[in-house]
Formats: C-alpha cells, sequence, structure tokens
C-alpha cells in the first residue's frame, strides 16, 4: 500500500503500530541483501562432505549400546545375525 502510494509511511504506522523506521527500510529494501543468524562456520562444501559422511557412518557401522564403541559391519558380522532387525540393541564382545 505505501509503494503505491495509497497511506503514506506515518499513516501506515499508526494504522499498523510498527515504527516509520522500519517500514522506511522495508519499503527501501534497505537490508535486502543481508542475511539473518550466525555466519556459517563450514563452506557449503565441507557441510555435504559432513552430511554424506554421517549417512555412511549411519548405513555401514553398529554402535554398542553398553560402550558405545563402533564397529564396521563387516567386522561384526560374527556377533549379529543374518537379520538386520534383530541387530539392536547391540552389544560388542568387549562388554
Amino acid at each position: 500500500m505505501i509503494k503505491t502510494n495509497a497511506i503514506t509511511l506515518s499513516q501506515a504506522s499508526k494504522v499498523y503500530v510498527i515504527t516509520k523506521t522500519t517500514l522506511h527500510d522495508h519499503v527501501h529494501n534497505k537490508y535486502q541483501n543481508h542475511s539473518v543468524g550466525v555466519k556459517p562456520v563450514l563452506a557449503q562444501e565441507e557441510e555435504e562432505r559432513v552430511a554424506r559422511w554421517a549417512v555412511h557412518m549411519s548405513n555401514d557401522y553398529l554402535q554398542c549400546s553398553n560402550c558405545h564403541r563402533r564397529f564396521h559391519l563387516a567386522c561384526a558380522s560374527d556377533q549379529i545375525d543374518d537379520r538386520m532387525d534383530e541387530v539392536l540393541p547391540f552389544e560388542c564382545k568387549y562388554c
């Protein structure tokens, strides 16, 4: 409404209970290219690499229910049944 001059900034400020400076900044796209929040620590490529690693770890490894050690499925195959639905809870041979 403000951009089409149907209402002034002052009128809109009173009607919608928003400060004039906030309305002015919004109308003039003052913060158009600003992002909200903390800057990321990892680059996008690094974040995707960590995500792929996490999926790999969750798919190919078992975690002991007691000591929380992680075992590759091939290394723990002597400790698990052929059916994966009977694996959980998994207890390693060190517990």
